[in-house]
């Protein structure tokens, strides 16, 4: 709950457009677990596909799509799992959240 009102207070011009775009394209990939081409999900977004590309390039850097051996296209890339996870586990004392910490692995 204290996510939706958090979400209500947040204003157009607040939101970054290469963020919003970036988990998009992480919205349209999981919804094709078979892989999407770069290509395909440009048409998808309606976006160019260089930027297409880029987009792709850095969530894959990051371990959020990956491109399966022997298979065409995108998929969703480990980290999604560790996302997953940690929602599931809820924030923990033992756990606590290193805001510091660089955010490239």
């Amino acid at each position: 709950m204290a996510r939706a009102s958090q979400a209500s207070r947040i204003q157009p011009t607040d939101l970054v457009g290469s963020v919003r775009r970036a988990l998009r394209v992480l919205e349209i990939v999981a919804s094709h677990p078979e892989g999407l081409t770069p290509k395909a999900v440009a048409r998808r977004m309606g976006m160019a596909l260089s930027t297409t590309y880029n987009l792709l390039n850095t969530l894959a850097a990051e371990g959020y799509v990956a491109r399966p051996e022997g298979g065409r296209g995108y998929v969703l890339g480990d980290q999604v799992s560790v996302l997953s996870r940690s929602l599931r586990q809820g924030p923990s004392p033992t756990r606590p959240i290193d805001l510091e910490a660089p955010c490239s692995r």
